[in-house]
C-alpha cells in the first residue's frame, strides 16, 4: 500500500534509521563506481562521510508525476539503474531527476524509485537502491523532517560568503552585501584597489536561492530560516562581482580575468585577495572575479572595512590612509575622525574616534 505525502514541497533532512537512531544522509563526491561504472554525488550515511558542509545534508523534495523530486545541493537524484544494486547517483541536470515515492512504514518510510516497482533504497553499502521486493520488511527505514534553518558561522573578521539552494530569511544582525564593476575606484597602492559594497538584503529580508553575498555579521553562529515564501526575495546586482558554488571545487586563475578568494591573513585584514595558479572554495561559499579595466593596475587584494553600526559599509585600500579626509561640508581634516567622513569620493563611516 503506497501513500504519497503532499506536503512534500520544501526542504528536509532525511536519517536512515537504524535500530531506532536516525543517522542523517549527506550528498557527497564519491569515487567509487556504481553498476554503471559511473563516479560522482551520490547519497552517503553518516560514518561513512565527513560532511564539508552544513548544506550537504539538506534535500529539496518537490512534487513530480506520481511522486517527488529530490536535490541537494543544485544537484538533482537521477532515476537508479535497476539491473542490480546501484549507488544513488546526483547529475547537474534538472530534467534528469528521478520520480521517487515514499511509503508509508510505521512512524518510518521508505523510500522507492517509480522506475521499479521493487527498487528501495537501503544502506547495505553507502546507500544503494536494490530490487529486493521478496522481503520488503527487511528494507532500510527513514524519517523525513521539516529543515527549519541554515546555520552560518561568522568568524571574528565579521564577515563571511554565502551562496545556498534555497531561500532564507536574514536574521538580527545579519546583512548581505554585493558589488559591481561600476562600485570599484583604482585609487590603491601596490595593487590593493577600493571600492562600496551595496546592502542587498537586511534583517527579516528574504535572500534568494542561488544568490552569491557578502554576509556581514558579529562573530558566532546564526540560523537563516529556510522558506518556501520567496515572493520579494533579493537576488544579485546587475553586474555583480561575485561568483557562487554550492559543492566544494577546484578553481584555475584565468588570463584577463581573475579570481579572487575571501580570506583574513595573519595579521592582515580580510578581503578578497587574488589566488594563485589553482585554489578550493568550499560549499555553499563564493569568491570574486574581476578584469582590470584597460590602462588600471591589476589589483592584488580588496580589503573589506564596515560599520556595524550604521550598516553603511566600504571596501578600502590600504593606502586609503593616505587619502585626502574631508567632513561631510567639505571641510578637509587632518586624520578620519568618529562618524562620517569622506575618503576618495567615498562615504567612510568610523566607530571609533
Amino acid at each position: 500500500f503506497t501513500i504519497t505525502f503532499p506536503e512534500y514541497n520544501g526542504v528536509y533532512t532525511i536519517s536512515y534509521n537504524n535500530s531506532g537512531t536516525d543517522a542523517p544522509l549527506f550528498i557527497a563526491y564519491n569515487e567509487d563506481e556504481d553498476n554503471a561504472k559511473n563516479k560522482g554525488y551520490k547519497l552517503i550515511a553518516e560514518g561513512t562521510y565527513t560532511a564539508e558542509a552544513a548544506g550537504d545534508k539538506y534535500f529539496t523534495i518537490v512534487p513530480k508525476g506520481a511522486g517527488y523530486a529530490i536535490s541537494a545541493q543544485g544537484k538533482h537524484l537521477k532515476q537508479p539503474y535497476v539491473s542490480g544494486w546501484q549507488h544513488v547517483m546526483f547529475s547537474d541536470d534538472a530534467t534528469e531527476a528521478g520520480i521517487y515515492v515514499m511509503e508509508a512504514d510505521g512512524d518510518y518510510v521508505k523510500i522507492k524509485s517509480t522506475a521499479s516497482g521493487k527498487n528501495y533504497l537501503n544502506d547495505y553499502d553507502k546507500l544503494i537502491f536494490g530490487n529486493d521486493a521478496a522481503n520488503k520488511e527487511n528494507l532500510s527505514t527513514f524519517t523525513i523532517s521539516p529543515a527549519s534553518a541554515y546555520p552560518l558561522t561568522v568568524t571574528e573578521a565579521g564577515m563571511a560568503t554565502l551562496c545556498l539552494p534555497f531561500d532564507v530569511i536574514l536574521p538580527d544582525d545579519v546583512e548581505a552585501y554585493d558589488l559591481t564593476l561600476s562600485d570599484v575606484d583604482n585609487n590603491g597602492t601596490n595593487g590593493v584597489y577600493s571600492c562600496t559594497i551595496q546592502s542587498i538584503a537586511q534583517s527579516g529580508d528574504i535572500l534568494k536561492a542561488d544568490t552569491p553575498v557578502i554576509i556581514s555579521a558579529p562573530a558566532g553562529e546564526h540560523q537563516l530560516e529556510i522558506t518556501t515564501a520567496s515572493q520579494g526575495a533579493k537576488t544579485s546586482l546587475a553586474g555583480s562581482l561575485l561568483k557562487g558554488n554550492l559543492v566544494s571545487q577546484t578553481l584555475t586563475q584565468g588570463t584577463d580575468t581573475k579570481k579572487y578568494i575571501f580570506t583574513k591573513p595573519d595579521g592582515g585584514e580580510a578581503g578578497f585577495y587574488r589566488m594563485s595558479d589553482t585554489g578550493t572554495i568550499g560549499a555553499n561559499k563564493c569568491w570574486m572575479e574581476w578584469t582590470a579595466p584597460q590602462g588600471s593596475e591589476e589589483a592584488r587584494a580588496f580589503v573589506l572595512v564596515q560599520d556595524n553600526e550604521t550598516g553603511i559599509n566600504a571596501v578600502a585600500a590600504t593606502s586609503a590612509a593616505n587619502a585626502p579626509v574631508y567632513d561631510m561640508s567639505g571641510q578637509r581634516l587632518p586624520q578620519p575622525r568618529k562618524g562620517a567622513n569622506i575618503i576618495s569620493g567615498k562615504v567612510v563611516i568610523v566607530n571609533k574616534p
